[in-house]
C-alpha cells in the first residue's frame, strides 16, 4: 500500500507535473494530489521521511521553479493532518525509543560497530526484492545502451539524458531512504529491540524497491517517454 501510493505521487510531480498549475480547471487534479499525500503521509512512520527525501529530490531533478513553488503550497497544506497528529503524539510524550535514543547517542561508537552495519547491509542488501529490482535495472540499462552509452574512438563515456531525470530522481530517492534506514537502525543498534526492527527491515525496503522497480519498467517499455517527457 505503501509503494502504491508513494508511486502515485512520484508519477503526479514528475510524470504529470504540468497538472501542478494551480488554477481552477486543475482543482480536482490538486485535490487529488492533496489527498495522496494526505493518506501516504499518515500510512507509517517513515512516511513523512519519504515525502521529505521526495520533496528534495524535486528540487534538485525537477527543474522547473513555477511547479516547484506549487508543490510546496500544495505539500503544506498536505501536512496539516499529520502536523497535527505529531503535535499531540510529542504532547503527551509518546515519542518511541528512538527519539529518546538519539540524544544519547554516542555516533562515532554506533558507525564502528561493523558487526551490526554488516547485519543491517546483509538485510537490505540480500533479498528477492533487491534481487528483483537489479534484474530489472540491467535490463534496462542493456536496452537503453545507445542511450547512456556513446562511442569515443575505442572506448565508451557515460552520458546523461534529461529525458531520464525521474529515474535519477528515483535512484535518488532509494539511496537516501537507505541511508536513513541504517542510520536509523545504527542508533537503535544498542536497544533490546533491535534484532526484532533488523528482522522487519524488508518491511521498510518493500514499498521502496517496489516504487524503484515499477519506474525502471516503465521507463523500459514506455515507448512514448521520451516524447512526454521533454513535453513543456
Amino acid at each position: 500500500m505503501l509503494g502504491l501510493y508513494f508511486t502515485s505521487i512520484f508519477f503526479f510531480i514528475f510524470l504529470n507535473h504540468k497538472q501542478l498549475n494551480l488554477k481552477s480547471k486543475n482543482a480536482l487534479n490538486i485535490l487529488f494530489l492533496i489527498s495522496l499525500i494526505i493518506i501516504f503521509s499518515n500510512l507509517k512512520t517513515n512516511s513523512f521521511v519519504l515525502f521529505v527525501i521526495l520533496l528534495i529530490s524535486v528540487f534538485l531533478f525537477l527543474k522547473n521553479k513555477s511547479k516547484i513553488k506549487n508543490l510546496l503550497i500544495i505539500s503544506f497544506f498536505s501536512l496539516i493532518p499529520l502536523s497535527y497528529f505529531r503535535y499531540n503524539v510529542f504532547k503527551q510524550d509518546l515519542t518511541g525509543i528512538f527519539f529518546n535514543s538519539f540524544f544519547e547517542v554516542n555516533f562515532f561508537q554506533i558507525f564502528t560497530n561493523f558487526s551490526e552495519l554488516l547485519i543491517i547491509i546483509n538485510e537490505i542488501f540480500i533479498n528477492k526484492y533487491f534481487l528483483f529490482t537489479l534484474i530489472f535495472f540491467f535490463i534496462f540499462i542493456f536496452l537503453n545502451k545507445k542511450i547512456f552509452l556513446k562511442k569515443e574512438k575505442n572506448h565508451y563515456v557515460i552520458k546523461f539524458n534529461k529525458s531520464f531525470n525521474f529515474l535519477f530522481a528515483a535512484i535518488f530517492i532509494y539511496s537516501l531512504h537507505v541511508i536513513f534506514l541504517i542510520t536509523v537502525l545504527m542508533i537503535l543498534s544498542s536497544e533490546i529491540y533491535f534484532d526484532v526492527v533488523v528482522l522487519s527491515l524488508k518491511r521498510y525496503m518493500f514499498p521502496i524497491l517496489f516504487f524503484l522497480s515499477y519506474l525502471i519498467v516503465y521507463a523500459t517499455f514506455n515507448p512514448n517517454l521520451k516524447n512526454q517527457l521533454n513535453a513543456k
